[in-house]
């Protein structure tokens, strides 16, 4: 089978709610609610690009000055953090680097939420699909705009619900938004001038996408998701959104080859020295030297050794803390289940506050004080719970019958799952 041959990467435009799968090997649209209901049917061991929807990522511009791609991420991560929505341990975010902008240079930043990644990441692996990459869909828009050399202007692109438009300036994605379609032609008109004004882009030409009914100097029969079938392309210009815990075992991968290499090496020059003093008898104060030198080396060596190594072990605490909080033992649906299982035929829990860190409040009802009293004392002996203690409790009526109304707050504990919880009651 030679190479044209050979089956491409599928593409999938993912949203939430919404996606839409591409082969472009045979032409084919499939679109359903989930990754999985598109997988359906799909032959195992096909891999794709997987595309996120304008309304299910962030695009951000940072200034940046010019350093180590080491060092680069940390400033982008750093400035991008006060322009998120979000929690920095809630996004993940990849970046490019345009070309000089004064003082420094500008990253392009793409961002998403960890909880989509980690969801279409379980489900790709679900369906049998291997991710070449994921991008955000505007940057298909970007590459769109390139081939038609749109250097400063806007892509736009309709679908059945959402008009969808990128802002392209000095050759760069700049700005997206996305909004409900409008209804008619004339709305889109006022929304493409709206755009730029809010991106604050001097108007330029407009590209339309797959039949988008704007007025535009320029249309293109594709749509944005066909411009991102080059997987090679993607991680030569843009990049590949990775879960944390990937990227963390990639960077202690790279930093075990350092150390492996910088040990080789040294081994290497010892056994170069030692080659030297004993072929050189003759000449022994220079084998000497040679081997003086060697053995600085090899201190040098061994010195970077730590550090590599004092690096992996703070890597690896860093996945540690990672994993303990993206895999809590015990979820909210355990406690939960827990609390409800403790109500007694007289008293019942009608609401919850829960925050992962901080302590739980219930609400409940009962039909008298006793069966209040008989619930907080089983919650205090149930070992998946501590300090739990009735706050307030007052007489009221549901209907004609009275009640007694009661809050009650405490932490939950080892957050066990609960399967061991059925376990130990068997015991008893």
């Amino acid at each position: 089978m030679n190479k044209s041959q050979l089956p491409s990467h599928m593409l999938v435009e993912w949203s939430p709610s919404k996606v839409r799968l591409f082969d472009p090997h045979t032409g084919a649209w499939v679109t359903g609610a989930s990754l999985g209901e598109c997988l359906r049917g799909v032959p195992g061991g096909r891999s794709a690009v997987i595309a996120i929807g304008h309304r299910s990522a962030f695009i951000r511009t940072v200034s940046v000055p010019t350093v180590a791609k080491e060092e680069l991420t940390k400033i982008v991560a750093l400035k991008l953090a006060p322009l998120m929505p979000l929690k920095p341990n809630e996004y993940v975010f990849g970046y490019r680097v345009s070309g000089d902008s004064g003082a420094g240079k500008t990253a392009i930043v793409g961002a998403v939420k960890t909880e989509f990644l980690r969801r279409i990441y379980d489900e790709a692996q679900a369906g049998g699909l291997r991710i070449a990459a994921v991008v955000p869909l505007a940057f298909g828009s970007w590459l769109a705009a390139r081939a038609h050399n749109l250097n400063d202007g806007l892509v736009v692109h309709a679908s059945d619900a959402s008009l969808d438009s990128d802002v392209i300036s000095h050759g760069e994605l700049r700005y997206s938004r996305s909004i409900p379609l409008p209804e008619t032609r004339e709305e889109m008109d006022e929304e493409v001038n709206r755009t730029f004004a809010v991106a604050e882009a001097v108007p330029g030409r407009v590209l339309a996408m797959a039949e988008t009914h704007v007025r535009a100097e320029d249309a293109d029969p594709r749509e944005p998701i066909e411009y991102l079938d080059d997987v090679q392309s993607i991680q030569r210009q843009l990049f590949n959104l990775e879960l944390p815990e990937k990227a963390i075992a990639r960077e202690k991968a790279a930093l075990r080859a350092v150390a492996q290499r910088a040990v080789f090496a040294a081994a290497v020059a010892i056994a170069f020295a030692t080659f030297v003093y004993l072929k050189q008898s003759t000449a022994l104060q220079d084998a000497k030297k040679s081997r003086n030198a060697q053995a600085r080396e090899l201190k040098i060596a061994r010195s970077k050794l730590g550090e590599i190594t004092k690096k992996r072990d703070q890597a690896e605490n860093s996945m540690n803390i990672l994993l303990q909080a993206f895999q809590p033992a015990q979820t909210f649906g355990d406690i939960v289940a827990t609390l409800q299982s403790k109500a007694s035929a007289g008293s019942w829990f009608t609401g919850l506050s829960i925050e992962r860190g901080k302590p739980i409040l219930i609400h409940g009802q009962a039909t008298n004080g006793k069966s209040v009293s008989t619930y907080i004392g089983d919650l205090k002996k149930e070992r998946r719970f501590r300090e739990m203690k009735l706050i307030s409790a007052g007489k009221s009526t549901v209907g004609k019958t009275p009640v007694v109304e009661f809050a009650a707050s405490g932490h939950a504990v080892g957050f066990l799952p609960i399967d061991r919880v059925v376990a130990r009651k068997q015991k008893l």
